[in-house]
């Protein structure tokens, strides 16, 4: 069976607009029973309304999984029982404890904030009711589920339980709870039959890989872990040390999947650069360009100026960054030049969501490199970077400099016209080396357009 976007999309909907009645009722019923009590009395009052609210459109909530767990078994022919609804799937002391966290404000005299925190937290509720429920119907009949995004909201922990498809048995292997502003919900499925148009978790789960060999993989990951002193193993939850680890890696991971664009992470398409403010034909033209990202696209005889002559654009170069981060879901926006008339001020290449970088996208030097120099380059490129670039960059909204960001410095190092005799792990160890000296964050883009971030 094929599962379509509008049937999930109504039962969203149908799942937000008891969120929203929750948020109505109990903003409603605090502003009159608990305005002007103090914080003990309002905090108590609180728990009850909350209460009364998760009992109301909690339960509608969960009627409507039950009601979408029967459509879907019965289109797929899965023998289950009549979807019902199961008694205590929020945990009512959890509850009663953020309410309690939320009364601080209170405290510092800050009601709207109060009732607006409680409000959401009656929605997010109403929205974890509908996933446990649905959770507890599959395990209750053996049925395995997906756990599916919309792909609104990149939240690398949901992308990541997404991306493993109709794998999951039990509450506990899912993690079925959501968390504020999240939009998943739990769909039953036979793994290998079940299909939903638009959701590709295998993908998904490439892309999810994708990421973590941007962090250097396992290998690096793991050395980084092994790293860790004794207090900061024990902030890790987990209890035997692979535990820890599993964790660790997975949250670094869903860290870098987060900086991703969230249509390459849902549907595998090029995050394309915003040229709003310096258009691409800038940087010169291609004369031929390949349907998918093709490294020898960007040789520099497939190069024009804009006008189709055969002198290059201002850092052309910069196109095969530009559209290697692209390819792996990593957006930039290109920066005006400065003018250089303007003393004293400096201009990173790109912003990518809003932070400043650099790209530095060297070629050979003309006189032969000695023996043991090969990487000195990297250090001459990073100490650029640090000492002139982002020496007081321009603010592109006001036209004048931000003042010395130099301790912000961040450098995307491209090599794809460099000839390096060096191995990958040399680059990657001397990259790093000049990480925390001279920048607080790096990215290499290889000569292959693969992408090896470094903090």
């Amino acid at each position: 069976m094929r599962i379509s976007q509008g049937e999930l999309d109504r039962y969203r909907a149908q799942i937000a607009s008891r969120q929203d009645d929750a948020r109505a009722y109990v903003l409603a019923r605090l502003r009159s029973e608990a305005r002007g009590l103090t914080v003990a009395e309002a905090r108590e009052a609180s728990i009850g309304i909350m209460q009364d609210c998760l009992s109301v459109y909690g339960d509608k909530a969960q009627a409507l999984s039950a009601e979408m767990f029967d459509e879907i078994c019965e289109a797929e022919g899965i023998d289950a029982d009549p979807g019902e609804m199961f008694d205590d799937v929020i945990d009512s002391s959890r509850l009663a404890g953020k309410v309690h966290y939320y009364a601080g404000k209170l405290v510092d005299g800050d009601w709207d904030g109060y009732a607006g925190s409680n409000a959401d937290l009656a929605a997010y509720y109403v929205h974890r009711s509908a996933m446990e429920n649905m959770a507890r119907n599959c395990y209750k009949n053996g049925v395995r589920y997906a756990r599916v995004g919309t792909g609104r909201e990149t939240c690398g922990w949901c992308f990541m339980l997404s991306s493993r498809g109709f794998d999951y048995r039990s509450e506990k292997t899912a993690s079925a709870g959501s968390h504020e502003h999240c939009d998943c919900i739990i769909v039953p499925g036979v793994d290998g039959v079940t299909k939903i148009d638009g959701y590709d978790p295998k993908g998904m789960s490439r892309r999810w890989n994708d990421c973590k060999d941007t962090l250097g993989g396992d290998k690096t990951i793991r050395r980084d872990f092994d790293a860790l002193t004794n207090q900061e193993l024990s902030e890790i939850k987990g209890r035997s040390r692979e535990q820890k680890w599993v964790r660790s890696r997975n949250r670094r991971v869903n860290q870098e999947v987060e900086t991703r664009d969230n249509l390459w992470l849902y549907r595998g398409k090029a995050a394309d650069a915003d040229y709003g403010d310096v258009p691409r034909q800038k940087y010169g033209r291609l004369i031929r360009k390949s349907a998918e990202f093709d490294p020898t696209d960007y040789d520099e005889d497939n190069f024009v100026n804009e006008k189709g002559g055969h002198s290059k654009g201002q850092e052309w170069r910069d196109l095969f960054v530009h559209d290697a981060l692209a390819n792996v879901g990593i957006r930039v926006k290109p920066r005006p030049t400065i003018d250089r008339s303007e003393r004293g001020i400096t201009s990173p290449d790109v912003s990518i969501g809003g932070t400043l970088w650099e790209i530095k996208s060297t070629r050979d030097s003309l006189s032969p490199t000695k023996a043991g120099n090969e990487l000195k380059f990297i250090k001459a490129q990073f100490r650029e970077a640090h000492d002139r670039n982002f020496k007081n960059p321009l603010d592109t909204s006001t036209g004048k400099g931000m003042g010395d960001m130099r301790d912000k410095t961040r450098l995307i190092i491209s090599t794809r016209y460099r000839s390096v005799d060096a191995s990958d792990d040399a680059i990657a160890r001397e990259i790093q080396r000049n990480v925390g000296k001279y920048a607080v964050e790096a990215i290499w883009v290889d000569a292959s357009g693969n992408v090896r971030r470094f903090k």
